[in-house]
Parts: C-alpha cells; structure tokens; sequence
C-alpha cells in the first residue's frame, strides 16, 4: 500500500513549463536611422524591452531606430524577471558594400576609394587582394560613390559604382 501512495504521489506532480523570454532580429548590424525590427518569440506575457539607447517599449514585436552609432545590449525582459540580451552595432554609415572580382583573373589587389567636392581622394580602404570570384569582407561607408581601382597584370583599372543607401551593395570587379 506504501508503493502505491508514492507512486500515486509522484504522478500527481506535474513540471511546469519553463518560460523564458526570447527574440530574434534579422541582423546584428545596421545603419544609423535604419529600423530595426524585434520579433518576439517568448510565451504571452508582460513585456519590457530595453534597446540600450535610454529607450524602452512595451510592444510585443517592437520596431525601433537608433540616432547614433555604437554597440547596444538590446534586453527582453518576460514578467518582470526572465531576461534575453543580444548584442547589435549601429554603424555611422548609411550604406555598405562588398567587391567581387568577376574578372576570371586571380590576384586582383583592389582599393576603394571616394572623392571630396574637388575631386581629391576624400577617403581609401584597400581591400586585399582577390583570387577569381572572392568577396572582399563589407565595407560600411557613409559614401554614396565609391570608386574601385585595381591592380591585374601590370595594368590599373578605376571604375565608379553609385551605392544605394541602407543596402549591402555588391560590386563586381569585370
């Protein structure tokens, strides 16, 4: 009779759910004045959200945009006590790129560079060099021309590629 009190006790016992807050961003870097868009997975709730800018909300999938650069620990707190954190980088940048050598040629040593108003080399970032078909790492740029010289065989060659805001713009090396 004993073994079945026990039994019957410990079935009783149920384990309640753990519930923790939890969400998700589509990146982790973003330009200044871009949106940025939490979507909330957590269980129904009391949500706080702290973008770790001063700025908090209430909402369950918040949308928010940060005024300046810099690196935020962004916290989701669910019923007051359970909390997720994640990390984003707000660029003072309002677009970026990447280069691909599409040239068919290996060892492309390529330099990206922009003008100022007098046609003076404003800024220049080299990029390294190439093997066919490889991506340089993104750039991010507060440019909105970007000019891409390249150094194949001996010979020089200087393109400009007009850069979309708030867009990883790829541009391909021919």
């Amino acid at each position: 009779m004993l073994i079945f009190i026990v039994c019957g006790f410990l079935a009783c016992k149920k384990d309640s759910p753990e519930v923790k807050a939890e969400f998700r961003v589509k990146k982790t870097s973003f330009y200044l004045l871009e949106q940025v868009e939490f979507m909330n997975v957590s269980a129904q709730g009391v949500y706080l959200w702290d973008f770790g800018d001063k700025q908090t909300s209430t909402d369950v999938s918040p949308v928010h945009t940060y005024t300046k650069p810099g690196t935020y620990n962004v916290s989701l707190t669910l019923n007051g006590q359970v909390t997720e954190v994640k990390t984003i980088v707000v660029y003072a940048s309002i677009s970026s790129y990447v280069v691909v050598n599409n040239t068919g040629f290996d060892g492309l040593e390529v330099t990206a560079y922009y003008s100022d108003i007098n046609g003076r080399i404003a800024d220049s970032v080299k990029l390294g060099t190439l093997a066919a078909l490889a991506k340089s790492d993104t750039v991010f740029t507060a440019a909105t021309l970007i000019k891409l010289g390249g150094v194949q065989m001996g010979k020089r060659t200087s393109t400009e590629y007009p850069l979309l805001r708030n867009t990883n713009n790829v541009l391909s090396m021919q």
